[in-house]
């Protein structure tokens, strides 16, 4: 047999030896594995078990050899008692706060892009054919004002509506007179031209066209000596002194939004501030692959020192909706400011996504009955913690000052799980904020109620296998 033959041979026989052990772990009965206590065996009390590091196993009995039979570690002794001392509190930075009474908004950040406000575009057009002999409005994005000459503009039909004016108005008949000025007006011819055809008493060949409104040139259609027909669009004008604001907002936030909501709007000139816009439309049709929908926001613009205006049609803006939460911890957009409400810090919950626990901390009496009126600044030397589950409200930031500023207010408390048990929550309530999962972990290891067991759960000597 060769040389390469007896190493391929152990390559396959070490991972066939290894795969039988790890086979006759999972499928050996337990006694082959946990056998009875023998004699010497160390027993502590009954509130002491031995635990894995690596949580392999919980144990009642320490082995003789005080390792873990699953990965060899030394086994380390846990208390199952729900109290902690004073040495125990400073190991793993056990920190409360009390439950209080506090008003709280959400708020969301969303972008969107500045786009016009379709109520203010206008578009000019002719009324009759004819050709447009002067145009001192050449360029798109030009910035008009209201009443300034956009362009001079002859047609037969205007030049024949001025000559019947002045007829009319040299027949002295009232009737007559207004039913000539009515088509003027009606051709596009403004009150400035017409009393300048009073004033000069004869009819002019190009007549001056104006500017309705101050805006931005967005569109031109005609060039200087074009013939137009009548209806030709020559301009589109947008007046930017309000602008809309486009935003894409998920559809898990749109519940948090109305009509008639506020929004802060941020600018990107640190001297103009932040402003404030209102909330004109929610779409009601949620975007199949982006699963968004658009909220249109309405801001009132300001001038620009270089550009014209604050915000241009285009521009990415970034917005912060303020929602408060009414006394029930809902939503209430409709509401000014938010209604003080019990919650409870963030940084106290424990989730798995379908529970919410929190542990109050308390202290035994000698009547057996449990005190929970604790002074937040002296402990006592002995503490115990009691696990409570919660009904939560949306995650929310407080509003009246700094400090802790991300809380759930609580909607209700749920049955106790052990014990007499806590069966409402009041302001001054201890819960711990820091090393509660700690807490979590040492109820959990006693076999009583925590996040992941509510039930409670005594383990096996077998745990983790």
């Amino acid at each position: 047999m060769s040389e390469k033959t007896t190493v391929n041979r152990r390559w396959i026989l070490v991972p066939a030896l290894l795969g039988m052990a790890i086979l006759a772990f999972f499928v050996l009965p337990d006694s082959w594995l946990y056998r009875a206590p023998a004699k010497g065996e160390n027993r502590h009390a009954h509130d002491t078990r031995f635990a894995c590091p690596m949580f392999c196993v919980v144990m009642d009995v320490m082995p003789s050899d005080e390792r873990c039979p699953v990965c060899g570690m030394k086994l380390d002794a846990v208390k199952v008692t729900s109290e902690i001392d004073q040495h125990e509190r400073g190991m793993i930075g056990l920190q409360a706060h009390a439950l209080e009474t506090v008003p709280l908004a959400r708020e969301l950040l969303l972008t969107g892009e500045v786009d016009y406000d379709e109520s203010r575009i206008t578009v000019i057009t002719t009324r009759a054919a004819g050709w447009i002999e002067a145009l001192p409005k050449k360029v798109t994005w030009e910035t008009v004002q209201e009443d300034e000459v956009l362009f001079e503009f002859y047609a037969p039909e205007v030049f024949a509506a001025q000559q019947e004016y002045l007829v009319a108005r040299q027949s002295g008949s009232p009737a007559v007179l207004g039913a000539a000025r009515e088509r003027l007006e009606n051709l596009g011819v403004g009150p400035t031209e017409i009393a300048a055809l009073e004033t000069a008493g004869r009819p002019v060949r190009r007549v001056a066209y104006r500017s309705p409104r101050s805006g931005l040139i967005v569109r031109r259609g005609a060039e200087e000596g074009a013939h137009v027909p009548a209806g030709a669009e020559i301009f589109v004008i947008a007046d930017l002194g309000r602008v809309w604001l486009q935003l894409e907002v998920f559809e898990n936030d749109l519940p948090w939004l109305a009509v008639g909501g506020r929004v802060t709007v941020s600018s990107e000139s640190e001297s103009e501030g932040d402003f404030e816009g209102r909330i004109v439309f929610i779409d009601p049709v949620v975007d199949r692959t982006t699963r968004t929908a658009r909220v249109r926001i309405e801001v009132e613009n300001k001038r620009h020192a270089t550009r014209g205006w604050v915000f241009v049609p285009g521009q990415r803006v970034s917005c912060a909706a303020r929602v408060p939460l009414d006394g029930e911890g809902r939503p209430a957009a409709a509401l000014v400011e938010p209604v003080p409400v019990l919650a409870v810090p963030r940084a106290a919950v424990l989730r798995t996504g379908r529970r919410s626990v929190v542990f109050v901390l308390y202290v035994d009496q000698a009547d057996g009955e449990r005190n929970y009126d604790l002074d937040p600044k002296k402990w006592p030397s002995l503490v115990g913690y009691e696990l409570v589950e919660l009904e939560l409200g949306p995650l929310a930031r407080r509003t009246d000052r700094d400090g802790l500023a991300e809380f759930y207010p609580i909607r209700s408390v749920k049955a106790p799980l052990e014990g007499p048990g806590l069966k409402t929550l009041r302001p001054g309530l201890l819960v711990a904020v820091k090393g509660a999962l700690l807490l979590d972990s040492q109820a959990q290891i006693s076999g009583r109620p925590s996040l992941l067991f509510p039930e409670g759960r005594v383990p096996s000597s077998t745990e983790g296998r």
